[in-house]
């Protein structure tokens, strides 16, 4: 049976947007590679896996309280009283789809952080992330869905305007 590699945290920073992590994986015998979902790639020096990149990773900001963006986008996009109420609407219908999976989101967060700062196993740690990862894309999937219901309610013109408000909040990311 192999012993569990562990996870040595070198430095990390914590931001409501990213994390970056330097870390190194302890590991009691040389592994050849390994390449975590985000793409850092380990490379194996002696008997420690040290990680080649800084892992960046955009967190899932989820520190405001869902449609907490609804009436400064109704005010950006200048929506009449119909366009309003429709589009709140569609806001509370999604709230039952994404709130339980922000939830979730802030719990597997807080559960990854504490294994990274407490010196878990590094199969731990990397299974958290993946979780984190799995449901970072679900809830921005149904966020998608939401916002492409919530265009077809507006013109040309307010489009525009709500896609700068999504750029300027960090939602959509220029290429």
């Amino acid at each position: 049976m192999h012993s569990p590699c562990r996870f040595l945290l070198i430095a990390a920073s914590l931001s409501a947007n990213s994390l970056i992590v330097t870390a190194a994986i302890a590991a009691p015998e040389p592994i050849s590679s390994i390449v975590n979902d985000s793409g850092a790639r380990m490379k194996v020096r002696g008997q420690v896996t040290v990680s080649s990149t800084v892992l960046v990773g955009k967190a899932l900001d989820v520190s405001k309280p869902y449609g907490s963006h609804l009436q400064p986008i109704l005010d950006k996009i200048k929506a009449n009283p119909t366009q309003r109420t429709k589009i709140s609407q569609i806001v509370e219908s999604y709230r039952t789809k994404i709130q339980p999976l922000r939830d979730e989101y802030k719990q597997k967060r807080q559960e990854f952080l504490s294994s990274m700062t407490s010196g878990s196993a590094a199969e731990t740690i990397m299974t958290r992330q993946v979780e984190l990862s799995h449901l970072s894309s679900e809830i921005s999937s149904r966020y998608t869905l939401m916002r492409l219901e919530i265009r077809r309610q507006l013109t040309p013109q307010q489009i525009l305007q709500f896609e700068e408000y999504a750029r300027d909040h960090g939602w959509n990311r220029r290429q």
